[in-house]
């Protein structure tokens, strides 16, 4: 399973079929994501992602490594100690191309009593989006007034140590 046996020793995550995690004694810990042609790895020890690598362009053509700075509509800041995670550009851009760049934000997804759950919301959405009603779009445009509220929302992830490799992206050529 993975790519030609790369993610070997790897192990998968439970919730996120697309993320590998190999550790290393206690700390030494290798991350790495999948999606469609594009792997990004980072982690605390550089002999293990310089092992890695080493193994991917062995394996595969690859494109020329770079840091990553937006993935899936995410920003990527690193920063000496850690990353921030953002979607602002994304935030911003979703309620435009819907024409509804001014619309007034909503503080959860789908109604008052709920958590703010993204994820679950835009499940219930697709449902029916092979014959979406008037209030399923009602629905959706509550959902994009809801992220335009998250424009200024940061993940800040924080890390023992760091170096300028620990987060990079990588592109697969066919």
């Amino acid at each position: 399973m993975g790519i030609g046996g790369a993610t070997r020793r790897f192990e998968r995550s439970k919730s996120e079929p697309t993320l590998y995690l190999k550790r290393h004694g206690k700390i030494d810990l290798l991350i790495i994501c999948l999606y469609v042609d594009d792997i990004i790895y980072m982690g605390y020890s550089s002999s293990l992602i310089d092992e890695f690598k080493e193994h991917m362009k062995n394996k595969f053509e690859m494109s020329d490594l770079i840091l990553l700075r937006y993935f899936l509509g995410l920003e990527v800041k690193l920063v000496e100690d850690g990353v921030f995670v953002s979607q602002r550009k994304y935030a911003t851009y979703l309620p435009k191309i819907f024409n509804m760049p001014n619309c007034i934000v909503a503080t959860t997804p789908l109604n008052l009593n709920e958590k703010p759950n993204i994820a679950f919301s835009v499940g219930m959405i697709s449902r029916f989006m092979h014959c979406p009603s008037k209030i399923h779009l009602g629905v959706a445009k509550r959902v994009l007034s809801y992220i335009a509220g998250t424009i200024d929302f940061v993940l800040r992830c924080n890390f023992i140590s760091m170096s300028s490799h620990m987060i990079t992206k990588a592109t697969f050529r066919p």
